[in-house]
């Protein structure tokens, strides 16, 4: 009997020895964006395929899993239970494997700090040295008693002494359970030495130490953080005189 391999291979469809796959995340991924753009459907799916051909590293960086290099079809199609904040994969998101050879320290260092995280049965985007995917092994009735997975979901810069460490952050599958975790990555500091500090590359995320550290902030999105910069909540303006909603109330 022929083994083929996924998506591989021409048969009968009647044949025992063709695997039949799905391709229905595909299309409706084309679909939706005739949808957006108006194109028809070979054009629709054409721009698909350019899109995920992109990054096209395969031949460069051997011994790369494949999977790593385009986003997944599920993940270009919008879920039925969307938030406004959707959006489908892109290519910046996919990890420093995706990154031309000769790709400087500032772009390996981006590339580490904002790839799309992944469900625990697929391979981790980020550029290794993780636990994601590994057992939860935690929960109310104590160590091993939850047999989830950990899903690596984001990973900052992180220190005041090196541009060698970074910070991660995992969440178990199945129970919720949070867990954080430092790691160094000789091979993808997150700045350069300028004078007698550091300077962090443009585009990465920094996680925020203390009151005056001007990292990356959770909940403004600026790096430096903006919070104190808001006069305003409602209308974001920095201060009352820029303020609609102060002079409404007057």
């Amino acid at each position: 009997m022929t083994n083929l391999a996924r998506g591989e291979g021409v048969g009968s469809p009647c044949s025992k020895d063709v695997v039949m796959v799905s391709d229905s995340a595909r299309k409706k991924a084309v679909r939706q964006r005739m949808g957006r753009t108006g194109e028809n459907y070979t054009t629709a799916s054409r721009a698909i395929a350019r899109e995920q051909a992109k990054p096209g590293m395969a031949a460069t960086r051997p011994g790369i899993d494949p999977r790593l290099l385009v986003p997944y079809p599920d993940e270009l199609v919008r879920p039925a239970d969307a938030g406004d904040g959707w959006q489908p994969v892109t290519t910046d998101e996919l990890g420093w494997r995706v990154l031309a050879v000769d790709a400087s320290a500032g772009q390996r260092a981006r590339a580490e700090s904002v790839w799309r995280p992944v469900t625990a049965d697929r391979p981790c985007r980020c550029s290794g040295q993780c636990l994601h995917g590994q057992l939860c092994n935690n929960g109310e009735d104590g160590i091993g008693s939850c047999t989830g997975r950990l899903v690596h979901h984001d990973r900052l810069a992180a220190s005041l002494l090196t541009v060698d460490g970074w910070y991660d952050f995992y969440a178990c599958d199945s129970c919720g359970e949070e867990f954080e975790a430092s790691v160094d990555l000789p091979d993808v500091p997150w700045g350069e030495h300028f004078g007698s500090g550091f300077r962090q590359f443009d585009g990465v995320r920094r996680i925020t130490f203390h009151a005056s550290d001007p990292g990356w902030c959770p909940d403004c999105g600026g790096d430096p953080c903006r919070c104190d910069e808001v006069y305003c909540d409602e209308c974001g303006a920095d201060s009352n005189y820029q303020c609609s909603c102060y002079e409404y109330a007057q």
